[in-house]
């Protein structure tokens, strides 16, 4: 072994420089392995952020690991996944019974009679007597029903004028004038499909499997759009009452579009979310994800905007302000704490983000009202946003931070101060 205070200065600086190279170049094999690592997590789905800590660390540990294999220890019971031991079985608690159906559902009674041959005894032939019955309740359902509304407007003529002599009843209000599909069916074709998430296509083929009938899905699209833009006038009130106020939440999906620009694929669109808790919702669909959609929308709006952070929200007005989201920045740690489970500061960060969940889960189920919300939060929730600034802040002295936590923490929107 050659120690370093025998080499010449030349030599000894090449030899601390090639040792610094190497450590720099340990760093970026390391956090190179903790990003292919959290990406093979990735690919195994959402179930994989329920894993524990110990159950990560095992996993890592495994030659390969496999989705199932993340699925089931993902759905094990939350004592297990910490304690990693099989558990005795607690014995099952008596069974209250089955649920009785609702009181006020119609009964309708339906006798089974005995066979014939259980009628009469078989001693001596007489017919035996009804002593009760063995009961038991079904719910029960009738299909749907359809029929033909025959509208008929009465005409009245008239005896003296040659011209415009003829009365006829006025017609009743459509939301397709003069089609086919009753308002009814429109709204129950709406609902279908917003609400119950059943496509038209699907409730095409029911009405033709079931009742025999027969409609396009161009009829039914046609009415659902037509509904759609009768309900125009009551978005933009909507929205005019969302950009008036102070306080606007934002957020985009993506929504797949055909377009004649584009054959053989869809063209992914987007639809925009902006909403206020209790308050009003409105959906703004846009062809892309560009700043166009939001700016456009949120041009006369003065006051806090509250969004994941996506790039297309920035530049919006000088009379903006931008409010983040504690469940994307707690995403980014949750990332973290995968490909580095030892890690003390992402378990103590998603910890303390766990306490504002608490505050915001007692507010929300004690009633709270905004002002008791805000006092609240003052008391109990400032504290911890404190103590979360200290536990997420790096040291200015390390030359090179933790890679995970500085990589996937950054990218959550916090910062290294």
């Amino acid at each position: 072994m050659i120690l370093l205070d025998t080499l010449s200065a030349d030599t000894r600086q090449a030899v601390e420089s090639l040792q610094a190279e190497n450590a720099r170049q340990a760093k970026i094999i390391q956090l190179q392995a903790e990003q292919i690592r959290l990406l093979n997590f990735r690919l195994f789905g959402p179930k994989s952020e329920k894993l524990s800590p110990a159950q990560t660390a095992l996993l890592f540990e495994e030659a390969s690991v496999s989705a199932g294999e993340v699925e089931q220890e993902a759905s094990r019971p939350e004592p297990e996944k910490q304690a990693l031991l099989p558990k005795a079985k607690k014995p099952r608690p008596n069974h209250p019974g089955r649920q009785t159906l609702p009181d006020h559902l119609e009964r309708r009674e339906v006798i089974i009679p005995c066979c014939p041959q259980d009628c009469h005894c078989p001693k001596c032939g007489a017919e035996r007597p009804i002593i009760g019955y063995e009961t038991r309740e079904e719910l029960a359902c009738e299909p749907a029903q359809f029929w033909v509304r025959v509208i008929k407007r009465e005409k009245r003529g008239s005896h003296c004028e040659e011209e415009q002599g003829v009365a006829t009843g006025p017609a009743p209000a459509q939301i397709v004038p003069k089609g086919k599909l009753s308002n009814e069916f429109v709204i129950e074709a709406l609902a279908k499909k917003f609400q119950e998430h059943n496509p038209v296509y699907r409730q095409c083929a029911t009405l033709a499997d079931n009742h025999g009938i027969e409609l396009s899905r161009k009829t039914v699209t046609d009415a659902i759009l037509a509904a759609g833009g009768l309900l125009s006038a009551v978005v933009k009130a909507q929205a005019a009452e969302l950009v008036a106020g102070r306080y606007v939440q934002a957020d985009e999906t993506p929504v797949p579009c055909q377009t004649p620009e584009k054959t053989g694929a869809n063209h992914q669109a987007f639809i925009w979310e902006y909403s206020v808790p209790g308050g009003p919702v409105v959906f703004d669909f846009q062809m892309g994800r560009g700043r166009a959609g939001p700016k456009e929308f949120l041009k006369n709006f003065r006051g806090k905007l509250q969004c994941d952070g996506y790039a297309a929200y920035d530049e919006l007005g000088d009379n903006i302000v931008y409010v983040g989201c504690m469940t994307h920045a707690r995403r980014g740690f949750v990332e973290a704490l995968k490909v580095t489970p030892l890690d003390p500061i992402a378990p103590e960060v998603i910890a303390r983000i766990g306490e504002l969940y608490a505050v915001e889960k007692e507010a929300r189920t004690s009633g709270f009202g905004p002002e008791q919300r805000l006092a609240l939060r003052q008391q109990r929730s400032v504290p911890v946003m404190l103590a979360l600034k200290s536990a997420s802040r790096f040291n200015p002295e390390e030359s090179w931070p933790r890679p995970a936590i500085t990589c996937w923490a950054n990218g959550a929107g916090w910062k290294n101060s």
